[in-house]
């Protein structure tokens, strides 16, 4: 007979497996069209596993969207640490941090993109989008801090934010583009898109004009 605690490990995998097998079919197919039963099939678990630790698709979904959002919040903490032992007042090595982090977090998590953009379309759902990407504003906004160092005002200070964001979102959420350029959306698109995104906002720094 097995103790509490082997239960409770197995229950745990369990549960893991079907929001992953969730995420992945409601990434990749309408919110209709999966059922329950399929999911629990693609967790390699029984047709009823996901109705017995979830109770419904709606409330299945909800989790996913929730766990999505305990992710980025994951990454605001990773991003704050990473941040604290980087030289005071360096934006540029703040700036290359963050979006090494955050190309990273995104290219790893291709099921996350397409659920997010998908919530904000429909304006509906758990948080909109809104959680999410303001986890995200928050990950840069860690790392660049208020801007005061290096001479930004607030609302430039903003810009720059979604700046970040936008540079780093927008191509791996919308993958075909990089495939109607020829490439494909790989590790070696992100390393060079990393490269490419840090120099254009080193660019944009050294252009801007002094504060008075």
């Amino acid at each position: 007979m097995r103790d509490g605690g082997a239960a409770r490990r197995d229950a745990a995998r369990s549960r893991r497996a079907i929001l992953d097998a969730a995420e992945r079919l409601f990434a990749a197919h309408d919110f209709e069209s999966v059922t329950m039963e399929r999911i629990g099939r693609a967790a390699g678990l029984s047709r009823g596993a996901p109705g017995y630790f979830f109770g419904s698709k709606e409330a299945l979904h909800r989790a996913v969207l929730e766990r999505m959002v305990e992710r980025t919040e994951q990454l605001v903490d990773h991003v704050t640490r990473r941040s604290a032992a980087l030289p005071r007042g360096d934006l540029q090595a703040a700036l290359e941090m963050v979006v090494d982090e955050l190309l990273d977090f995104l290219f790893e998590r291709p099921a996350y993109l397409v659920l997010v953009e998908r919530q904000v379309l429909r304006q509906e759902g758990v948080m909109h989008g809104s959680r999410i990407h303001l986890s995200l504003l928050r990950a840069v906004q860690s790392a660049i801090g208020d801007g005061r160092a290096a001479g930004l005002s607030a609302a430039e200070v903003n810009q720059l934010l979604l700046s970040v964001l936008s540079l780093c979102w927008f191509p791996l959420a919308h993958s075909p583009l990089i495939r109607d350029l020829g490439e494909e959306p790989d590790r070696e698109f992100v390393e060079s898109r990393k490269r490419h995104v840090t120099a254009l906002l080193r660019g944009a720094l050294a252009a801007a004009p002094p504060r008075r």
